[in-house]
């Protein structure tokens, strides 16, 4: 197996001498002379003498100062480092050997130096002490032999990549770790929050019911209207926190669809204009109309929790929020997200930034984590970003920031690109009734769900026996499968859930229109349910025209 090509080891030779640069050179990169040089001619005859071509295992630069070696050091550190240094003892006017090497030594704690001497006044004791690190710091005496000098350059710059690439495995390692840690989180996180978004649906899915029932009962002129309004809101923020942390533990159901995502952020930014104060600007640039495979509810979220994160950011001192949307082919550059390389392909390339506060190297670890929040008690979440990280996932997608404290902020999603044409989604209406007293029987454990239902029901028209679980159900509907129009029935219930319900009715009577009510079940989703037979999924808390909308549709549909 070929082993990878590793670059020439860069060596920094520090020597006020040029004569000794050419010596230097001709022994450790005789390739780099020119050919009918005298020193390319007696590179030839040392290589008869040495066992390996060492042509092309070293880089060398030159300094004839100390102040001029520290200085590229300093500049090698944010491009390629320099492994080893040679330092000459002696060089007037600037730093002797040991001033240039100790201040090396502190810029860079793992370049390997080797002080070269003819004569200095300073002992090898003294200039250790002076130094620091005597593992990485070597001797070596003038006239040296050329066969010494390589083999010394070749040990030490085997060593520093050794070192160095123990420290690289270290570190990926340790950024493993912490992705398996938030991994971890995210799941454990994950795990409570479906555990009580069945039991969290079913009291909002009461308090939005009966709210709605109050709503229609109360006259135009009651004090109370305005109240019952406030309440309703609040409801309507509880169930969409319960959507937040159902989307970025991968737990609530998606439906993608082809969507051009630049109309959902058009929609988006007017809503937020109405609500945003005058002292932020907010610039669009829309570049593409590319359609993504994406939940539009889901893109709705993610942009407006970012944006939303922009205003927060800017809302003491005012600023700009730009929101730009391309696309762009990854393939020929490397993009990097979350230490992870974006697959090749065409994205479309979402861009949300703000000129706020910014933030440090330590909050932008955490910003993605469920619950970490820099906003005061009682102004957020923390589960803003958590929700977008986990629908740009879910989406095959990839985000990244940049920060700086004081210099704003910007977030960039990558969302792959659709070859599909974008579909036209239309906001459900309640249909006409074309017939009238149809029979509906309702399934749930829960009483004040079972007597909501009842309710709208009953408003609406129709004649609705309820039951409290689905074995008393089915000892009913069993008898006389033909004397009900439909079911509606929850799915989580003790004894027997909806979908064995609706499994064993649908045995029986195959037309049988069935609605499935779930607080909670990432078992069952739409497709799924439409295998089985079943007509619709409701998603609690159910809304009064989501519920008469999805009945009088499936009853139109098989009148």
């Amino acid at each position: 197996m070929t082993q990878p090509t590793r670059k020439p080891s860069r060596i920094l030779v520090i020597d006020d001498d040029l004569d000794v640069w050419k010596a230097y050179r001709l022994v450790l990169s005789p390739d780099r002379l020119p050919p009918d040089s005298s020193s390319a001619r007696i590179s030839q005859l040392l290589d008869a003498t040495l066992e390996d071509d060492t042509g092309s295992d070293f880089d060398l630069s030159f300094a004839s100062q100390g102040q001029e070696g520290y200085q590229m050091v300093a500049e090698s550190k944010g491009q390629t480092p320099f492994a080893m240094a040679f330092v000459d003892i002696r060089m007037p006017p600037g730093w002797d050997g040991m001033e240039t090497a100790v201040n090396i030594r502190k810029l860079d704690p793992d370049i390997e130096l080797v002080i070269v001497t003819a004569y200095s006044d300073r002992s090898m004791e003294e200039i250790v002490r002076a130094v620091g690190s005597p593992d990485k710091l070597l001797f070596l005496r003038k006239p040296f032999d050329p066969e010494e000098l390589q083999q010394m350059a070749r040990a030490l710059t085997s060593k520093w990549h050794l070192v160095r690439d123990k420290e690289q495995q270290q570190i990926a390692q340790r950024l493993l770790e912490q992705q398996l840690m938030q991994a971890q989180k995210m799941e454990t996180i994950g795990t409570l929050a479906g555990g009580i978004a069945h039991d969290f649906n079913n009291i909002l899915s009461a308090i939005m019911g009966y709210t709605d029932l109050a709503l229609m009962r109360v006259k135009e002129s009651s004090p109370l209207l305005d109240d019952l309004r406030q309440v309703r809101k609040a409801a309507d923020r509880a169930a969409d926190l319960v959507r937040q942390i159902l989307t970025f533990s991968r737990r609530q159901p998606t439906e993608n669809h082809p969507l051009q995502i630049s109309l959902v952020i058009k929609e988006a930014l007017k809503l937020l204009r109405a609500s945003i104060p005058s002292t932020i600007e907010i610039r669009q640039e829309i570049g593409t109309q590319a359609t993504v495979l994406a939940d539009p509810t889901q893109i709705h979220q993610l942009i407006m929790n970012l944006c939303t994160n922009a205003f927060h950011a800017m809302v003491e001192q005012g600023g700009v929020m730009e929101v730009r949307l391309t696309e762009v082919a990854l393939g020929q550059e490397t993009v990097m997200v979350n230490n992870s390389e974006m697959p090749p392909g065409r994205y479309v390339k979402l861009t949300v930034s703000d000129t706020g506060s910014g933030m440090d190297q330590e909050t932008m670890t955490k910003i993605f984590e469920p619950y970490f929040t820099t906003k005061e008690k009682g102004k957020g979440t923390g589960l803003g970003l958590a929700v977008v990280h986990g629908i740009v996932e879910s989406h095959h997608g990839g985000i990244a920031v940049v920060s700086d404290p004081g210099l704003g902020t910007t977030f960039t999603v990558y969302l792959p690109v659709a070859n599909q044409e974008p579909e036209t989604i239309c906001k459900p209406e309640l249909p006409p009734r074309t017939h009238t007293g149809e029979r509906v029987v309702v399934v749930d454990d829960e009483v004040t769900i079972r007597d909501l239902l009842r309710q709208f029901l009953t408003e609406a028209g129709y004649r609705v026996d309820i039951f409290a679980n689905g074995l008393e159900a089915w000892q009913a509907i069993s008898r006389t499968p033909k004397s009900w129009d439909l079911l509606v029935t929850d799915q989580t219930m003790p004894g027997m859930t909806g979908e064995q319900l609706s499994a064993m009715l649908l045995a029986i009577r195959p037309e049988m229109p069935i609605i499935l009510c779930s607080g909670y079940n990432e078992l069952m989703n739409d497709e799924q349910s439409r295998k089985m037979g079943i007509s619709a999924c409701l998603q609690k808390p159910i809304g009064r025209d989501a519920l008469l909308e999805a009945v009088g549709r499936i009853l139109n549909d098989r009148a």
